[in-house]
């Protein structure tokens, strides 16, 4: 039997039409799914339970920007879910038909320590498998716009820094 967590009990997970894009973690089974909703919105979910019958899943809906820093492992699994707003985190419980049995609002830093994943869990492309071609590319085109972002913060950074001797050259010191 699956803990008893506190949450708002819903009749139905509010996400639809969702599109599988990946699995970002996959073991053995998928561990992270990654779907996509027709108004591009982003929602991972989150293998943290099972029993003899059921298997329990947080969903969580998140920012493009946060996906994006995850992917470009800026951001590990742990931060990027307890970074979630409540409006966008439920627990799932699925029977062994697929059939969802509870459905939970929840808070995600309020669930049991173990319903999370450890504070090193970064994404390691090793271990996901991508629904189709089309959806590899669209994750592959998130993780290049991440990339080039975390390159143009380089370039600031590295120009901030050049100019650094020159700054404090001109900057008279107190005495």
């Amino acid at each position: 039997m699956l803990p008893t967590v506190q949450g708002l009990h819903l009749p139905d997970l509010p996400i639809k039409n969702r599109r599988l894009i990946a699995d970002l973690i996959y073991f053995d089974g998928a561990l992270l799914p990654y779907y996509r909703d027709n108004g591009k919105g982003h929602y991972l979910y989150y293998w943290c339970d099972a029993d003899e019958s059921h298997n329990r899943w947080l969903v969580v809906r998140v920012e493009e920007y946060a996906l994006r820093s995850f992917l470009a492992r800026q951001t590990t699994l742990r931060q990027l879910l307890l970074r979630v707003e409540r409006a966008g985190s439920y627990l799932l419980d699925v029977n062994g038909d697929g059939q969802p049995t509870q459905i939970l609002r929840v808070e995600v830093a309020d669930l049991p320590d173990d319903y999370l994943p450890a504070d090193e869990t970064w994404y390691d492309a090793s271990l996901s498998v991508f629904t189709d071609h089309l959806a590899a590319r669209e994750l592959m085109s998130m993780m290049q716009d991440s990339l080039q972002e975390a390159q143009s913060k380089l370039e600031q950074i590295e120009r901030i820094i050049t100019r650094a001797p020159e700054v404090l050259q001109r900057t008279p010191v107190p005495s």
